[in-house]
């Protein structure tokens, strides 16, 4: 999906879910919405409310809390 950037609905700090609106694109008179793909923290964002964005182009930054968890083995 490209289009010009409408609408930016997530700050860099929030905390976001997969899922989450991150903007709203505009192409021909349609509204497109760019969701996460993953939860976490927005760390940067790439574009600006009048931007254009084109297609696979990358628009935010989305870190990644890992949680590992440990398993100990039995003996």
């Amino acid at each position: 999906v490209s289009g010009y950037v409408i609408e930016i609905r997530q700050q860099v700090g929030d905390n976001v879910g997969k899922g989450t609106t991150l903007l709203t694109l505009s192409e021909m008179k349609m509204e497109h919405t760019i969701t996460c793909l993953t939860g976490g923290t927005v760390s940067q964002i790439f574009v600006q409310v009048g931007d254009y964005v084109e297609k696979g182009q990358a628009v935010a930054i989305i870190e990644v809390e890992k949680n590992l968890n440990v398993a100990a083995a039995k003996r």
